[in-house]
């Protein structure tokens, strides 16, 4: 027969690992997106001599935002030709609902969406057209 506080220990456990894997140091993360291939980059984004656009991939992190209307967002510039050390690049900003995405529904359920991203004051529209994780830059 087992115990009531066994029951508790797995609970705890599995509770404690629910939050770790949803988790990573800059708190919850709401979505992992990537850049379309045939999206320009990021404004903020300088590039090494001698790579170029079809040489990179761009991995985002979305965070919820808990207590204002803007959300944490890391990017990620990473070398498509490299397995070790790929990363090229690294920043961090924060993102907001554009205003033609402020509509009566959800904007997260309707498509297209847009979100604006500011990193280090540069700031780029980013329009998501369908319910998968990739997104683009959009003139907007």
């Amino acid at each position: 027969m087992t115990s009531k506080p066994h029951y508790l220990l797995v609970l705890l456990a599995t509770t404690l690992l629910g939050i770790s894997v949803s988790c990573d140091r800059n708190g919850f993360v709401s979505a992992y997106l990537r850049l379309r291939e045939d999206s320009p980059l990021p404004s903020w984004v300088v590039l090494p001599a001698g790579t170029t656009r079809d040489q990179v991939s761009v991995a985002i992190t979305i965070y919820e935002a808990t207590t204002t209307p803007k959300w944490k967002v890391r990017f990620v510039i990473r070398d498509k030709r490299r397995w070790i050390f790929s990363t090229i690049q690294e920043q961090k900003g924060e993102g907001y609902w554009h205003p033609d995405s402020e509509r009566e529904k959800a904007p997260a359920g309707t498509y297209p969406n847009w979100v604006i991203i500011d990193v280090g004051g540069k700031k780029d529209v980013y329009e998501q057209s369908e319910a998968n994780d990739l997104v683009r830059i959009v003139k907007k």
